[in-house]
């Protein structure tokens, strides 16, 4: 079970240390198995904003894209068939960038055009394993400032716990159960949330 340490600091005081946290769970007989900082599979991926895209002259699915990440224009090669209309936001891997493949972005040729990075898919980032197109930021994301990391942009700040319950654990498996059992091994109150039975 993945257990979001954002979320269980909702009902928890400030203060807690999360690998302390997770030692004291992992003691009470609900194990811990490993945590995990959200977006730290990748680096060097920011928020650019598409100035202009046209169609590749030698490669009849792939279209030239040039984004600026608010230092400059760059110009990228890309092959997804869902490139937004210049203002569209999506996010960019810089030369130097580190994906979850292990694989390190540089600028190279293709089909005659210099690509610098790429834009990224959800699927490249290790975020989605269907992820059909690049990553078109909308809703409250399309404000995010371009230049902004991506895992700041999208909220990837998180850590992670991945808790392995036995069968007789069932009051975990949410968590305000987490929450409640942290505040019983720490000795922190718990935030409990309200809740209304209007209309009952």
């Amino acid at each position: 079970m993945l257990v979001s340490w954002r979320w269980l600091q909702d009902f928890l005081e400030d203060g807690l240390d999360p690998v302390d946290v997770a030692a004291r769970l992992t003691l009470a007989g609900i194990e811990v198995e490993g945590v995990k900082r959200l977006g730290e599979d990748f680096s060097g991926v920011v928020v650019a904003q598409v100035v202009n895209r046209r169609p590749h002259p030698r490669a009849e699915k792939l279209t030239l894209v040039v984004v600026t990440d608010g230092q400059g224009e760059h110009a990228v090669v890309c092959g997804a068939p869902n490139v937004p209309l210049p203002g569209g936001r999506v996010l960019w891997a810089r030369p130097g960038a580190r994906l979850p493949s292990g694989m390190t972005l540089g600028q190279k040729t293709l089909r005659g055009e210099v690509s610098n990075g790429m834009l990224c898919s959800a699927t490249e980032l290790g975020m989605d394993e269907d992820g059909d197109g690049i990553v078109v930021l909308g809703g409250e994301d399309a404000q995010a400032a371009v230049g902004q990391a991506a895992e700041q942009a999208l909220g990837l700040t998180d850590l992670v716990f991945e808790i392995s319950l036995t069968a007789n654990r069932g009051d975990c498996l949410g968590h305000l159960g987490v929450a409640r059992e942290i505040a019983a091994l720490t000795g922190t109150r718990l935030r409990t949330p309200e809740t209304s039975l209007a209309g009952f």
